[in-house]
């Protein structure tokens, strides 16, 4: 049986097989300063996690390295079942970038027992970086996956969402809110009715005239296809 150090080593083999040096160099160029960047793709970090055993230890370990694709490893090896809640804040907290945080929303943090209080929490605590970004993405995983929304959090949702869009926050927290608002629309022909209706109001707002336009026609189109 492998030692957590040799398991470390086998998976960092392993990236380094299907390392693509170009698509490292675009995300670095992009802003991406890992200490080390293998550019591997998405489905083959999937393929390379179904190799190994989900394991906490491990985990946390790929975690605490400054490495894109070891990152991503641990939110797929992390088991949901023995993921504290500060552990989820406090990964919330250190993810580097959107990509990671969309990630560790979808694989681990969509999955725990207590994800509504983490939600909530997510909203609240204004320290953390991508807080708000990360209660859109859970909030959208689970409504695209038809799960129910308590009333308090859906109204907390919409708020915040609205609040976003119509903001100067950052592109990815925008987008983040405008996905989750996409997914309540779909789930029910009233809740998208409701949505079309705030935003019709908002044309009437010169300041935001064109945004508010813009967004209306798009959120129109799919809703009623």
């Amino acid at each position: 049986m492998e030692t957590l150090h040799e398991t470390i080593r086998t998976l960092r083999n392993q990236l380094r097989l299907a390392m693509n040096g170009v698509t490292a160099t675009s995300m670095r160029e992009k802003g991406l300063r890992y200490k080390l960047n293998f550019g591997v793709s998405y489905p083959e970090i999937k393929a390379i996690a179904r190799q190994h055993e989900p394991n906490a230890t491990l985990a946390h370990a790929l975690w605490a390295e400054d490495c894109r694709e070891l990152k991503i490893l641990a939110t797929l090896l992390q088991p949901a079942e023995t993921f504290l809640p500060e552990e989820a804040l406090r990964w919330i907290a250190e993810a580097p970038y959107p990509e990671i945080v969309e990630l560790l929303s979808k694989h681990l943090l969509a999955r725990l027992p207590y994800v509504e209080e983490l939600i909530a929490t997510a909203y609240d605590r204004t320290d953390l970086p991508f807080g708000r970004a990360t209660a859109f993405l859970l909030q959208a995983e689970r409504l695209k996956n038809r799960l129910s929304l308590s009333t308090p959090l859906t109204e907390k949702m919409i708020t915040n969402a609205l609040q976003t869009i119509g903001s100067e926050a950052n592109l990815f927290e925008q987008r983040a809110a405008l996905q989750v608002l996409r997914f309540y629309g779909r789930a029910d022909a009233q809740q998208a009715a409701h949505l079309l209706a705030w935003f019709h109001q908002q044309l009437t707002r010169q300041p935001a005239r064109s945004l508010w336009k813009d967004l209306y026609n798009d959120l129109k189109f799919e809703f009623d296809n």
